[in-house]
């Protein structure tokens, strides 16, 4: 994806519900200094959380080259990417 500097991606991660602290940790830790935004869903029926980040694309692969790392059997959901601009508001 080409990094506009403006531009996020938000992206879901699936986990193993006793690993959601690790992921959330990693990406803390990875990305830190570009503030992500990053919300836990617990799916209790599938023993799962599910985290929707969103950070700056120029942190993107970095993010996802340190989950892969740590948290092989990870799923990745389609990532999107927005900026600012995309955004319309409601009159």
């Amino acid at each position: 994806m080409p990094e506009d500097p403006s531009s996020f991606i938000r992206f879901s991660l699936t986990v193993r519900s006793d690993l959601a602290a690790t992921a959330r940790a990693v990406l803390v830790r990875e990305c830190e200094s570009a503030n992500p935004s990053i919300l836990t869903e617990f799916v209790p029926s599938h023993d799962e959380a599910r985290l929707w980040v969103t950070l700056p694309a120029a942190v993107y692969s970095t993010a996802i080259h340190a989950l892969i790392g740590e948290l092989p059997a990870a799923e990745f959901g389609s990532a999107v990417q927005w900026s600012p601009s995309d955004v319309k508001q409601a009159a």
